[in-house]
């Protein structure tokens, strides 16, 4: 269970980031000022779900990595 919120919280990160990095290109390209400002404010508002998904993808990755002996999941 703990492994599916771990994959749904890193997938709903990468995801949100990327429509992030999308929505700053097309409107920088093609848009128009008010256009760019809006992408903007979407993106302030879209970091309310962003800063939530990827700390749980984080507590999450945590608890998962606790114990194991390799040293890539130690550091």
């Amino acid at each position: 269970m703990l492994t599916q919120f771990h994959a749904a919280a890193g997938t709903l990160g990468l995801t949100i980031i990327a429509l992030f990095w999308s929505a700053t290109a097309i409107s920088e390209l093609f848009g128009t000022a008010e256009q760019i400002a809006l992408a903007k404010t979407a993106i302030l508002y879209g970091m309310a779900l962003l800063i939530p998904s990827l700390a749980v993808a984080g507590i999450t990755g945590a608890r998962l990595g606790k114990g194991m002996k390799l040293p890539q999941v130690a550091a």
